[in-house]
């Protein structure tokens, strides 16, 4: 909210963003990933300025989490590899061979979700 003190400054100079444009200013800003993250949870809805910052914060709050759990999960699996071997490392490259060539099922359509 530092950024809105800030702007509130700027109160009748032709400086001033009014927070609608200041949403919009502050978003072209943004990581791509938590962008893409914001547009999929429906932030750029969200006209209040004080709305949209928290909004933003939880979708990157929850980016965060993922990505740290994301990267537990792969430290737990590059472990368990150096801790079976190559033997290890065969037999996921041929149990993924083997399930390649089982049948998939189709992707869900947009009415199905």
């Amino acid at each position: 909210m530092h950024i809105q003190s800030l702007n509130s400054l700027l109160i009748k100079t032709p400086s001033f963003i009014y927070n609608n444009k200041l949403c919009e200013t502050l978003e072209a800003g943004l990581d791509k990933d938590l962008l893409v993250s914001c547009d999929n949870q429906k932030v750029n809805g969200i006209t209040g300025l004080r709305d949209w910052c928290l909004a933003v914060k939880r979708v990157n709050k929850s980016r965060r989490w993922e990505l740290k759990h994301m990267r537990e999960l792969m430290e737990s699996l590059m472990n368990k590899q150096r801790a079976f071997g190559p033997s290890w490392k065969f037999n996921m490259t041929s149990s993924a061979i083997l399930s390649s060539s089982s049948p998939c099922l189709p992707h869900l359509t947009d009415d199905e979700c």
